[in-house]
């Protein structure tokens, strides 16, 4: 049985992700078609390399037995289809025709395909759309993005019309998100990357590394059950110098920061801006999501929606009333 990408979880939580796996399967699969159940369970299980599968909403479907087509088929068994946007729909048509290919185009957006956690990063940002608020968000309009990671979710907003101040404190990550702007030359004049992290106060502060994914970087990685010993010391500047230093008159925040958003939130003035989506981390900081979600709710905002992932992150967006 394939099971890289589970190797290192214990016994009982690869279990779950199997069982998951399962039901999330059979609650995308066509079952007008019994043979294609029993082949995308082989397939699943590593016990056949290619498999053409009818899934609801997209079709019949060609995987073969390449690390990103495996990425890609578990990755569409993770949730229904039924509750993706139809353009959801149509970026995963995109995504299964390029997948193996260096460059990866989706929705208009390019990218460096740079496989195993890159492919769950297009997921959560241009299939599950979790920073798309249908009212709420305007073109023409700012996003500050703390924690841009390797450029998606600013190349996401920057898609969508939004002039993009994009934070990313890890140097090699930030050259990835800089190269995949430069791929991008209609959307590049619309994002401004800044190699700094964002903190409640300037100055430098330890970022521990993820070696096996970029975006679980994290100021907390030396004191969780991870227990990261690399990192980055990195300079830090904050919400008020940024509006001060590039004259942004404030509308949306993104933060996704694997725990700085406790800082941030907590020791920050939000009130100006009027829409916040945050990715909260209780595994990392201890620190119940609630606390946060009230904190903004004293500054004027109140959730209009949730994108949960699992049992330890989702990603809550909130809208400022008074704005």
């Amino acid at each position: 049985m394939d099971i890289g990408i589970y190797k290192n979880l214990r016994p009982k939580y690869l279990i779950f992700v199997i069982i998951n796996g399962m039901r999330r399967y059979f609650t995308n699969i066509q079952f007008r078609r019994g043979g294609g159940v029993i082949s995308g369970i082989l397939f699943i299980l590593g016990l056949k390399k290619e498999i053409k599968i009818d899934i609801k909403r997209l079709g019949e479907v060609n995987f073969c037995n390449t690390n990103n087509q495996r990425k890609l088929c578990s990755f569409i068994f993770n949730k229904p289809l039924k509750n993706i946007s139809s353009q959801g729909i149509e970026n995963i048509k995109q995504l299964i025709e390029c997948i193996d290919e260096d460059i990866i185009t989706i929705n208009g957006v390019s990218f460096n395909n740079s496989g195993g956690v890159f492919i769950q990063l297009l997921f959560e940002v241009f299939i599950w759309e979790e920073y798309y608020l249908d009212e709420c968000l305007e073109s023409e309009k700012t996003v500050i993005d703390v924690g841009a990671n390797i450029g998606d979710s600013s190349l996401y907003f920057a898609n969508k019309g939004y002039t993009v101040f994009g934070f990313e404190p890890i140097s090699e990550v930030y050259s990835i998100a800089t190269e995949n702007i430069n791929l991008n030359p209609e959307l590049k004049d619309n994002v401004t990357l800044i190699n700094k992290a964002v903190s409640c106060k300037k100055g430098k502060i330890k970022i521990y590394k993820n070696p096996e994914n970029s975006g679980g970087h994290s100021g907390y990685g030396s004191n969780n059950e991870y227990n990261y010993d690399e990192f980055d010391l990195v300079e830090t500047t904050t919400l008020g110098n940024i509006i001060n230093e590039y004259n942004i008159d404030p509308y949306a925040l993104k933060i996704d920061c694997e725990g700085c958003e406790v800082d941030i939130i907590m020791n920050s003035d939000l009130s100006d801006f009027k829409i916040i989506y945050f990715e909260h981390h209780n595994f990392l900081t201890g620190i119940n999501h609630e606390i946060l979600v009230n904190k903004l709710k004293s500054e004027g905002f109140m959730i209009v929606g949730e994108n949960k992932f699992n049992k330890q992150v989702d990603t809550i967006l909130m809208r400022n009333n008074f704005k």
